[in-house]
C-alpha cells in the first residue's frame, strides 16, 4: 500500500455568542489517500488565518515527503516529519502539524 495524495481542507466555526471570548475558530483537516482506496483524516487546530495559511503550505510540503510511502510505517513517517520541521521548535506549529498527520495515519 502506498500514499497517493495528501490534501488540506480548511474549515471555520463562527460562534453565535457575543462574548468577547467568541472568536472564529479555524482548523485544517488533512486527508491522506492510498492506492488501495483507503483514506484517513487528521485535524490541525489553528488560531488565525495566518497559521491556517502556514499549515496549508506545510501540508503541501509534507505531501512531497510522504507520496509513495507506506502509510502503515507510522513511526518512521513520524520521525521523518519531526526531523523536517523540528528546527522550528518542538511546540506549537510543529506539534500541531505532526499531530494532524499522526491522526490521519492511524
Amino acid at each position: 500500500m502506498k500514499i497517493t495524495s495528501i490534501k488540506p481542507y480548511s474549515a471555520q466555526f463562527i460562534s453565535q455568542s457575543r462574548s468577547s471570548h467568541s472568536h472564529p475558530k479555524k482548523w485544517v483537516f488533512i486527508k491522506i489517500e492510498t492506492d488501495e482506496g483507503i483514506y484517513g483524516w487528521g485535524e490541525i487546530g489553528t488560531g488565525s488565518s495566518v497559521s491556517e495559511n502556514l499549515m496549508n503550505t506545510a501540508v503541501k510540503e509534507v505531501s512531497e515527503l510522504f507520496i509513495g510511502e507506506n502509510p502503515m510505517d507510522i513511526e518512521r513517517l513520524w520521525h521523518k516529519l519531526f526531523r523536517k520541521f523540528s528546527y522550528m521548535g518542538s511546540r506549537g506549529f510543529t506539534t500541531s502539524l505532526i499531530a494532524g498527520f499522526d491522526i490521519a495515519l492511524w
